[in-house]
């Protein structure tokens, strides 16, 4: 990854993870780190309803997902927006990948960070910001 991804990547507190089960988009907020040349997140140990994650199943038939980072200010020529396309798979987390989100959201104090994680390997990144840089 080109390093002002990884710096965006590991700023960035909140993302929007979208899957597909082949016939409905499924898109749910997320917290993220980079590690490597991978984007990890985390399947922790919030409540959930029983069974297996929507987005986990979806990977698993259609790996093909998008991730989106975006920042809105009232003064609109602040605006701007990452979309990062990848494949998806679901992989134990790395030891370096949990310390970073350990130190990153102090949630994580409070809430176990389970073992696996989705890993997202790159394959294309789109952005657009309206300012004039």
């Amino acid at each position: 990854m080109e390093p002002w991804l990884v710096e965006l990547i590991d700023s960035a507190d909140v993302a929007r993870f979208a899957t597909t089960d082949g016939l409905q988009p499924h898109l749910v907020p997320v917290v993220l780190v980079s590690e490597g040349n991978h984007i990890y997140l985390p399947i922790d140990g919030k409540l959930k309803k029983p069974g297996r994650l929507k987005r986990m199943s979806n990977i698993e038939l259609h790996p093909e997902v998008a991730l989106l980072v975006d920042h809105y200010e009232e003064d609109w020529s602040q605006l701007w927006w990452v979309r990062v396309d990848a494949i998806a798979s679901i992989v134990p987390l790395p030891t370096a990948a949990r310390n970073k989100f350990t130190e990153k959201y102090r949630g994580y104090g409070h809430t176990e960070i389970g073992i696996e994680s989705i890993r997202l390997e790159v394959v294309n990144v789109q952005k657009w910001s309206n300012s004039a840089e």
